[in-house]
């Protein structure tokens, strides 16, 4: 398997020869048909340098032995919509979302909920507290009033200084709440 491996990084590096001259060499160690990922990767290998038609073979092996396997007719679906073939791609692409809603844990129904999601119990009102270590309360924005002070912005000095009428004010908000009224 680790000459699978060297040649999933020869693919990644766009080296298609030295990928498939590796998945070759390892086809004869395994036992015959050989597993799926050895025509994955020479499908993946191809594919990634544009050779769409020479990848249609490995492609359509590789989803025929993994018929479970999403990504195996995604590829195939990507080879054969690159070549033209538009009713071979839309089956291929209609049988990696068959075969990916086949798996038990996808798309599953899911129990109904026993209560809803949110609640609309109303929370009692605490009296505020004293202490020094208590949390600000967070007040609704509809008690928030807010008080805007204009600042005089400041003139500059030297040679470029320019009128101070010329520049807009600087707005400065303060927040109060209502039921503290200064």
């Amino acid at each position: 398997m680790i000459l699978v491996q060297l040649a999933q990084v020869a693919s990644r590096q766009g080296r298609v020869d030295d990928a498939l001259a590796l998945i070759a060499e390892a086809r004869p160690l395994l036992p015959s048909p050989g597993p799926a990922v050895l025509d994955a990767v020479a499908a993946d290998a191809l594919s990634r340098v544009w050779r769409w038609q020479e990848a249609i073979a490995p492609a359509r092996a590789c989803a025929e032995r993994a018929p479970a396997n999403s990504g195996a007719w995604v590829a195939l679906a990507r080879a054969l919509g690159s070549t033209g073939d538009d009713l071979g791609a839309l089956d291929a692409a209609a049988r990696a979302s068959s075969s990916h809603r086949a798996t038990p844990t996808c798309c599953a129904p899911r129990p109904p909920r026993s209560q809803p999601c949110i609640t609309p119990t109303p929370t009692p009102r605490s009296p505020p507290t004293t202490a020094p270590l208590a949390r600000p309360r967070r007040r609704a924005p509809h008690l928030l009033r807010l008080r805007f002070v204009a600042l005089r912005p400041r003139a500059r000095a030297g040679p470029h200084a320019r009128a101070t009428s010329d520049r807009r004010p600087v707005t400065q908000g303060e927040v109060t709440t209502t039921r503290s009224r200064r």
